[in-house]
This record gives C-alpha cells, sequence and structure tokens, in this order.
C-alpha cells in the first residue's frame, strides 16, 4: 500500500461513520419509535421486553408476539390506545408505572383479555378511567392505580374483572365511593391510602366483605365508631396511620378474630384501653409509634399471645405497668424508644424469653435493675444508648447466650466494672458493644478477660478513635473529657463514612 498514513485516516473515518449511523438505527430518537428488539433503548429475553428508564416518548414497535412480560416503566409514554399492545395475546405482565399517561382508550387491552394477570399503572398522571378501559380482563389479579391523580370512580370500571385479588388506589384524590363500585367482585386486598375519604361508613359500606388487607393510612379520618370493622371478619391486615385519632372507642376491632397486622402509627392516642380491642388470638404485629401515648391500661397484650413485634416507639410514656409484657412467649421485637421511660421494673422483661431485639434509646433512663435482662436466652441486640445511665451493676448483661450487639453510648457511664460486660464463656456470639471511649473505660484493660471482650468495645466516639475497638486504642490515649463532635444516629454516621470514603477516593486521583 502505497500511503499506510491514508489508509489509518480513511479507516479511522469509515468506522466513525458506521458508528453514527448504527447509533442513529439503535438510539431512541425524541418522538421516533424505536423498535424494541433492535434497540439500545430495549433489552429482549425470552418471553420478556425490557425497554425501562430510557425517556421514551413512544411505544416501541416490533415487539415479538410471543411476550409474556412487558416492562415500560419510567419512560415519558403520556396515552395508550388501542394499538399500543395489538397483537400481544399472550402477555401477563404489563408494566407502565412511573411514566406520564394521562389517558388509556378503550380497547387497550383487548389483545390481553385471557392472558393478562398483572397491570402496573402506577405513578402516572391519570385522573379518570373511562368505563371499558379494563373490559373483558377475566384473568387480571393485580392492578396497580397507586399514585395518581384520580379523583372519583365510575360505576362500572372493574366490572368485568372477576378475577381481580387486589386493587391498589393509594395516593390518589378519591373522597368517596359509589355504593355499586365493586359489585360483584370479591378481591381481598384494597389500598385508599393516602386519598382524603370523606365518609368512612358510605366508604367501608362499598367494599366487599371478604377483604384480607385494607389499608386507610393517611386519609384524617378521625376518631371512629365501635364495631366499625365487624363487616369484615376476614381481616388479617387493617392500617390507620395518620388519622388524627385521639382515642379508640370501645370495641372497635370486635370481631376481627383472624387480624395479624395492626397499624395505628402516627395518630394522637393518648392512652390505650382493653375494651378497645377485642380476641386477637392471630395478632402478630401491633404499630403504636408516633402517638402521644402516655398511658397503657394493664393487661392490655394479654389476649394477644402471638404478638411478634409491639412498636411503642416516640410516644410520652413514662411508666409501664409491671407484667404488661407477660405471656408474650413469641415476641421477638420491642420498640420503647425515644419515650421518657428513665426507670424500669426490674421483672418488666421477665416472659420474653424469646424476644430478639428490645429498643430502649433515647428515654434519659438513670438506672437499670440488675435482673431487667436475666433470662432473655434468644435477645441479640440491645439498644441502651442516647440516656443518662451513670452506672451500670455487675450481672446486668450475664446470661445472654445470643447477645450480638449493646449499644451504650451516649450515657454518662462512670466507676465501669468488670462485672458490667458480658463474658466470654456465655457470651459466646457478641460481636460489639458499641461505647463512648474515655477515661471512665481505663479500668477494663485490667480485666481478665480484656483480650476478648477489648476487642468488643468499639469506639463511637471520640472522632479519632471512631470505629477502633478499645483493645486497639491506648490506655493512656483515653481522656475524660471527649466532646461529641458530631451528634448523628447510626445512619449518620454510615453516611459519613462514605463520605470520608469518597473524600479519599477523590484526594487520590
Amino acid at each position: 500500500m502505497q500511503d499506510p498514513k491514508g489508509f489509518v485516516t480513511f479507516f479511522k473515518a469509515a468506522r466513525t461513520v458506521c458508528a453514527l449511523l448504527l447509533m442513529t438505527h439503535l438510539i431512541p430518537v425524541h418522538g421516533t419509535p424505536v423498535e424494541a428488539c433492535n434497540s439500545l433503548a430495549c433489552r429482549c429475553l425470552t418471553h420478556q421486553v425490557t425497554c425501562s428508564y430510557e425517556g421514551l416518548t413512544e411505544l416501541p414497535t416490533g415487539i415479538p408476539n410471543d411476550t409474556y412480560i412487558l416492562e415500560l416503566w419510567g419512560n415519558k409514554f403520556t396515552s395508550i390506545t388501542k394499538t399500543s399492545f395489538a397483537g400481544l395475546s399472550q402477555v401477563t405482565d404489563i408494566l407502565l408505572s412511573d411514566n406520564k399517561i394521562s389517558s388509556i382508550e378503550v380497547g387497550s387491552f383487548d389483545w390481553q383479555s385471557d392472558t393478562l394477570e398483572q397491570l402496573w399503572l402506577n405513578t402516572n398522571e391519570l385522573e379518570t378511567l373511562e368505563v371499558g378501559v379494563f373490559r373483558n380482563l377475566t384473568e387480571l389479579k393485580y392492578l396497580h392505580l397507586e399514585s395518581n391523580m384520580i379523583s372519583s370512580l365510575s360505576v362500572g370500571i372493574f366490572r368485568d374483572l372477576s378475577s381481580l385479588v387486589s386493587i391498589d388506589l393509594n395516593n390518589n384524590k378519591i373522597s368517596h365511593l359509589p355504593s355499586d363500585i365493586f359489585r360483584g367482585l370479591s378481591f381481598r386486598k384494597l389500598g385508599l391510602a393516602r386519598n382524603g375519604i370523606m365518609n368512612i361508613d358510605n366508604t367501608l359500606a362499598a367494599l366487599p366483605s371478604n377483604l384480607v388487607t385494607l389499608d386507610l393510612n393517611g386519609n384524617d379520618l378521625g376518631n371512629l365508631r365501635a364495631a366499625m370493622f365487624s363487616g369484615f371478619p376476614n381481616l388479617t391486615q387493617l392500617k390507620l396511620e395518620a388519622n388524627g385519632m385521639d382515642s379508640l372507642p370501645n370495641n372497635l376491632f370486635v370481631g376481627l378474630d383472624k387480624l395479624a397486622l395492626l397499624h395505628l402509627d402516627h395518630n394522637v392516642l393518648v392512652e390505650l384501653n382493653r375494651a378497645s380491642f377485642g380476641e386477637h388470638p392471630k395478632l402478630e404485629m401491633l404499630t403504636l409509634a408516633n402517638n402521644s401515648i402516655v398511658r397503657i391500661e394493664p393487661g392490655i397484650f394479654s389476649t394477644f399471645p402471638k404478638l411478634r413485634q409491639i412498636e411503642l416507639q416516640a410516644n410520652d410514656l413514662t411508666y409501664l405497668p409491671p407484667g404488661i409484657f407477660d405471656n408474650l412467649t413469641s415476641l421477638k421485637f420491642l420498640h420503647l424508644d425515644g419515650n421518657r421511660l428513665d426507670n424500669l421494673d426490674g421483672n418488666i422483661f421477665r416472659d420474653l424469653q424469646n424476644v430478639w431485639y428490645i429498643y430502649l434509646q433515647g428515654n434519659g433512663m438513670k438506672s437499670l435493675p440488675s435482673t431487667i435482662f436475666r433470662g432473655l436466652q434468644m435477645l441479640r441486640y440491645l439498644y441502651l444508648d442516647d440516656n443518662k445511665l451513670s452506672v451500670i451493676e455487675s450481672g446486668t448483661f450475664d446470661g445472654l447466650p445470643r447477645i450480638e450487639n449493646i449499644y451504650l453510648e451516649d450515657n454518662p457511664l462512670t466507676n465501669i466494672t468488670c462485672g458490667m460486660l458480658p463474658t466470654k464463656n456465655v457470651s459466646t456470639v457478641l460481636w460489639e458493644i458499641s461505647i463512648d471511649c474515655t477515661c471512665e473505660w481505663k479500668p477494663v484493660y485490667d480485666c481478665p478477660e480484656f483480650s476478648w471482650v477489648g476487642s468488643k468495645l468499639e469506639c463511637n466516639s471520640p472522632l479519632r478513635f471512631w470505629f477502633d475497638s478499645l483493645d486497639e486504642v491506648p490506655k493512656d490515649a483515653l481522656t475524660c473529657a471527649a466532646p461529641r463532635m458530631f451528634c448523628f444516629n447510626h445512619i449518620g454516621w454510615v453516611a459519613l463514612s462514605v463520605l470520608a470514603l469518597l473524600s479519599n477516593i477523590i484526594i487520590s486521583y
């Protein structure tokens, strides 16, 4: 070849032109439909096509007729028409979440009438749905309409959905439901959270009696009447968070013998009385966080023998009645953090032999009875941080064979002794005890088991010892004044760690 340099130049130019031609064919152009299986915007697998978060404004063409799952979420589609899914008679799942869809033409899903099982239309801009848009979808089981702007529903819109299991209408603007809106349907799960329901009695009257899950969170319903949910004997999950309730009437939950999960968080409840509840032998989770509860009637949990989780954090409790947690042998998670429980009875947890997590941080506790954790054979995580504990008696953490983490930071501990720490022969799986590494911990260096326990004591402060175990810190380096430069929770510390790592990476470059 006479001019090798010229050839190289020509080759590079030709390669660039080919690449540009290829890109114009594969990469979507605004307003131009892409061909599904011949574009970088889509991925075609066996029976599945995914064109997600590509900024597409038009539905792709050329979708194989044997597609089962069609994922089109996170684009900029504004409408669905009768031709959008024409010919796709085997599709079982259509995912159109997180687009800008404001209109759906009647007949858009006619080709999927015998196959479609899941339809995701959530997080769009739908304000109305025309009757007939879901016509003949007799196999549809899950319909997602949450996070739109739907303000009303017309009778007949769900008429043909004979196989429906779940409808999610959360985060819309629905203030009322027509009495016949769900006539003939027997779905089991309904989401109506954060809609602004105006009349709860009329709303409940429109619902199928066989509901298993009902989400009414965030509707500002106010106080409810007695036996309001007795017409739904199959309910296992009832969510009533953030409804402005300041009291629970007697027998509010009577008849809900199958109830397993009850959410009452983020209300303004002041007290809990036994008479508000019925017999709930299957109740596993009761959440009452972020209320204003100051009083709990003794024995309130005695009829809930299957409880696995109680959430009472962020209330105004100053006192827990003796025996309040008796017989709760199935309990795994107990949240009492963020109250004002400065003193606790030494036997308050005596029956919680299967509990895994106890959260007591942020209570202003000044002392702990040495017997308070006795018998908690399965306890794994114990949160005592952010209190006012100055002394922890010897033996307080004895007999905890499954304990993994104990959080003691943000306490003004003094007179620390070897006896206040777990022992190696019992707490064999201990991973970490989080502390503030001050001079008060110097006596621990002389403990017989320091070589073991010193590696478990992790410094949460001061910053210069952050993440060091106590056995890595020279005894003489501990000071009696270790002001906290930052008041982070555990998530905050993780965030700071990430920032520090990123800073090192940037500096290295």
